[in-house]
């Protein structure tokens, strides 16, 4: 149990028989940054996995959220993109949507990871329970849009990836 990540990341430099580097280095492999400017110092051929501005769309419904309304706007350019609803916002669409179907839906939640918490479903009465539970979670949290969304689309069996 530790609250920060400093001791995991120094036990994973040891493990991995790697060699810390003083904070100025500029030749580094790896960068571990913490409550900062994410950027700040990284070399011309230095990456990173995370840049803070854009960490919400590392959320499904967030990032849902944007891509539809990049659809709308410019249909062609994004044809790629599934048709994706979040709920519980857009659950009346979404009802629709099935009613019409005999397609198999795949709910996602926002936050989950390693396919925790993923629901297939070809009926709308499927997905009730888990729209109003998503709803409740809404209204309650602090933060509801950070664990309560959910993102659903029509399931491939076989997906181009």
């Amino acid at each position: 149990n530790c609250r920060g990540s400093y001791r995991v990341v120094t036990d994973a430099i040891c493990a991995l028989g790697w060699q810390e580097l003083p904070q100025c280095a500029v030749d580094a492999s790896v960068i571990w940054v913490e409550h900062s400017d994410s950027t700040d110092g990284l070399a011309p051929l230095q990456t990173m996995s995370r840049i803070e501005a854009f960490l919400p769309y590392c959320r499904k419904a967030r990032l849902a959220t944007c891509l539809n309304a990049w659809v709308k706007e410019c249909p062609e350019e994004f044809a790629f993109a599934p048709e994706t609803w979040v709920l519980p916002e857009d659950a009346s669409e979404l009802e629709a949507a099935m009613s019409k179907s005999k397609e198999t839906f795949i709910a996602k939640p926002t936050a989950g990871s390693q396919g925790k918490g993923i629901l297939l479903a070809r009926k709308w009465r499927d997905l009730e329970t888990l729209v109003q539970k998503s709803k409740v979670a809404a209204e309650v949290a602090a933060r509801p849009r950070i664990t309560s969304d959910y993102v659903v689309q029509r399931y491939f069996s076989h997906p181009l990836l």
